[in-house]
């Protein structure tokens, strides 16, 4: 649109967009002892649509770069079907205190919604802030910082935001398994198997590489690499947990939990918070621990009411002494967790790399030479253990390869319950 004074104005985008959920579910009593429970979900989640038309997609695979405006955000998914079952036995020769449990499902979800919406960003107007034509025909452009009053008001496209249009729908497999047996003492241990297969994660990419035979890019008219939005990432998840608890019985509370555990993907845990792929042509080689990978955690917390003063049970005398001698409790939460991973990278030149790509580029590794220098935290690795890449060549060091210290965390405190009361005088 533009308005009376001939300068072009554009309209906010309206993006809608349709889900839909529908599930069908049922509990079978198979016998005295056993539960079983089915049932299956259906998932649509539509692509982004802006009312106006007024988007273009870019994909160099599925196009050859921009799509054409109003083209669709990425092809439609009609098939995200969500199968579950569980069942729970309970057999009458233990008498009902051990409980067997298994589980299957799967869940399909959206992905970051922030990201969806490239194909709109692409046709906001990108803005070149100039005090004018100069005498020898050239732009003066302004220097950072630019006055508030001059800068624009809308996004900049000075390169194309990238999704690919074979954008099939995210889901998580999980299964569990568990046995719970009850124990003297008010006191219930639960030993538990967990697993988990993601499918389809979101992932963060390049396109628009160097191609190493031709040294040109796909699409020489930009300059560099394209950050380019995938759903093709996988993860595996797989736990053992072993918790005890005694319920709160005779002024004390006590539980305790501890958890062994692996998590591995290949830089799918999403964008902002993810690792780029070192070499864009081998996901595989960046399956590795994630980011969030703990191998061992666990917690122990425990609430006990102080069993002296006559307020531990009733302030009967409203005296001072008795306000302030009985209804304390203490509790406390310890957690601790081992270290997170962390992933060695260096700074290279584009010059350097094979496909131009700089970006999360890992050293090589010395052979021999310890990874750690201490215990210190300010000092934890070691830098003589890696080295620089030669010229044209990755570096072999494993992605998420060193393990930082771990964390330990308590939060312990004393409470003072004080009843009041209201009499009529």
């Amino acid at each position: 649109d533009r308005d009376v004074t001939g300068v072009q104005t554009c309209a906010l985008p309206i993006l809608r967009k349709v889900d839909i959920g529908a599930y069908a579910q049922d509990e079978w009593k198979a016998t005295r002892e056993l539960t079983v429970n089915y049932g299956l979900r259906y998932n649509f989640f539509s692509p982004f649509k802006e009312e106006h038309g007024d988007d273009d997609p870019f994909d160099i695979a599925d196009c050859g770069g921009y799509c054409g405006m109003g083209a669709a955000f990425y092809h439609t998914n009609y098939l995200s079907f969500d199968p579950r079952v569980s069942l729970a036995y309970a057999p009458n020769a233990l008498k009902g205190n051990t409980v067997f449990r298994a589980g299957f499902g799967t869940y399909h979800g959206e992905d970051q919604l922030g990201d969806e919406d490239s194909p709109v960003v692409n046709t906001e107007p990108s803005t070149l802030l100039t005090s004018g034509i100069q005498s020898n025909g050239t732009y003066a452009q302004y220097t950072y910082p630019v006055p508030a009053a001059l800068l624009p008001t809308t996004g900049l496209a000075l390169t194309p935001r990238s999704m690919a249009r074979h954008h099939p729908d995210s889901y998580i497999e999980q299964w569990t398994a568990s046995v719970q047996q009850a124990l003297p003492w008010q006191s219930l241990l639960t030993i538990t198997y967990l697993g988990s297969h993601g499918v389809h994660l979101f992932r963060r990419s390049y396109t628009n590489l160097i191609n190493p035979l031709t040294d040109t890019r796909p699409l020489p008219q930009y300059p560099s690499e394209i950050d380019t939005k995938y759903n093709e990432g996988r993860s595996r998840f797989n736990a053992l947990e072993v918790s005890v608890s005694r319920h709160f019985h005779d002024g004390l509370f006590l539980a305790g939990n501890y958890m062994y555990s692996h998590a591995l993907d290949d830089d799918s845990v999403g964008a902002g918070d993810a690792d780029a792929p070192e070499n864009i042509a081998c996901y595989a080689c960046d399956y590795a621990s994630s980011d969030y990978d703990s191998r061992q955690s666990g917690s122990f917390s425990a609430v006990y009411d102080l069993p002296f003063g006559l307020g531990q049970k009733h302030l009967s005398s409203g005296t001072v002494t008795n306000l302030f001698a009985g209804g304390w409790s203490v509790n406390t939460v310890l957690t601790a967790r081992a270290g997170l991973p962390v992933n060695i990278l260096l700074s290279r030149p584009a010059t350097d790399m094979p496909d131009g790509n700089t970006v999360d580029q890992r050293p090589n590794r010395v052979p021999g030479v310890p990874i750690y220098a201490g215990k210190a935290i300010a000092h934890w690795l070691n830098p003589n253990a890696f080295a620089v890449p030669a010229v044209g060549a990755w570096g072999n060091a494993a992605r998420n390869l060193a393990t930082g210290p771990a964390l330990w965390q308590d939060d312990s405190a004393a409470e003072k319950t004080f009843r009041l009361t209201a009499r009529n005088s």
